[in-house]
């Protein structure tokens, strides 16, 4: 049911409370008034340390309601840029505004509100803010930490159809579909929990074919989306999703007319990579576990199935 009656406004504020949500989890703590604070001091500490272009490129990367607060208070004709800022000095802003809470240790709460970033905002905006900051003794410790912490986030064993209980050997094309599918999901820089959690949802709601994709609709997939947590990149996924299915059904029919059509593993991967949105690292999680022989696809029928040789998985 809708909190606001604006769809885009329901969104905004779900995306803002995972973030401090994912504080809550952090810290082991269950006020999500106090979280709430605890996230908007750290970052106006960040705010308040950072260049005005710097600034303003961090809250672009926010959610709506967590950018608001970030900017709450901030004048940028009176803001001094980058200066340096000593370590007692950030987390003695940290602690004034959570002093109501005598729980919080002002640097373990940095430390977190910065892993947080480390999973939401993009490699490209740590590095350059890291770049900004590297003499600065607060917010490179704790950007560094945040980089370190991104490292494990983005560090990923690498996914396989067996994982998800997709039983590709049966040769099925909703068993493709939905390897595809998946796919789809993990080839963005996200956390596999995330990716893996929303295929779960994608399943629960039967999204699990070709038509039943392009049936559900934006909405519907955006809604899917954020009930597996992949709010960063719903709107743009939703949109994709629907891009990539029209696509495939317009030009091959199915996943498997288009598995037929496929010379090599090579040719299957730059049909893969025509698709807007499908990059090599979508293409290579897609053919990781199987290998397609060589197929004389002028004599195959679009609905018969290619032949495989499956690559045994180390395990």
């Amino acid at each position: 049911m809708s909190e606001t009656g604006l769809f885009h406004f329901d969104h905004a504020m779900h995306a803002s409370r995972a973030w401090v949500h994912d504080l809550m989890n952090e810290m082991n703590w269950r006020d999500e008034h106090c979280s709430y604070q605890a996230l908007r001091s750290v970052l106006h500490a960040l705010r308040d340390a950072l260049p005005i272009d710097d600034v303003i490129a961090l809250g672009s990367e926010m959610p709506l309601f967590v950018r608001g607060s970030y900017y709450e208070g901030w004048h940028p004709a009176k803001h001094r840029g980058y200066r340096k800022t000593k370590k007692k000095d950030f987390l003695a802003h940290v602690a004034k505004h959570t002093r109501h809470n005598p729980a919080c240790d002002p640097e373990k709460l940095a430390h977190g509100v910065f892993k947080i970033l480390a999973r939401h905002v993009s490699q490209r905006e740590i590095e350059k803010i890291k770049t900004v900051c590297r003499r600065t003794s607060a917010t490179c410790l704790s950007l560094n930490w945040c980089s370190r912490a991104r490292c494990i986030v983005m560090k990923k064993k690498p996914i396989h159809a067996a994982d998800l209980g997709i039983a590709l050997r049966g040769r099925d094309e909703a068993e493709y579909f939905k390897w595809f599918l998946a796919c789809l999901l993990f080839g963005k820089p996200i956390q596999q929990e995330v990716a893996r959690r929303t295929y779960e949802e994608f399943v629960r709601e039967g999204l699990v074919t070709l038509e039943a994709v392009l049936q559900a609709g934006w909405d519907k997939l955006v809604e899917v989306l954020d009930r597996g947590h992949y709010v960063r990149y719903d709107f743009s996924t939703a949109t994709k999703l629907l891009e990539i299915c029209r696509q495939l059904k317009s030009e091959y029919g199915s996943i498997v007319g288009l598995l037929s059509q496929a010379r090599s593993r090579r040719d299957l991967s730059r049909r893969l990579q025509t698709f807007k949105g499908i990059g090599p690292v979508t293409a290579r999680i897609f053919l990781r576990d199987f290998q397609i022989g060589s197929l004389d696809s002028c004599r195959r029928r679009r609905h018969e199935q290619p032949s495989l040789r499956f690559r045994r998985t180390a395990r």
